[in-house]
């Protein structure tokens, strides 16, 4: 499995909007990495917040 904190967050972002649209590479991609988009959403929302 790829390094998922070894992508950059904008091609993660990028790859979440064309999932958006049904794009089917952009969901198979996000799935194999996150397991669902919305577990990409979940990571990306993670890495945009300050650490505690």
């Amino acid at each position: 499995m790829d390094d998922i904190y070894a992508i950059p967050l904008d091609l993660i972002r990028h790859w979440i909007t064309l999932a958006n649209q049904n794009d089917f590479f952009a969901v198979a991609r996000l799935t194999e990495l996150f397991g669902s988009v919305d577990n990409a959403q979940e990571f990306l929302d993670s890495q945009k917040r300050p650490p505690a």
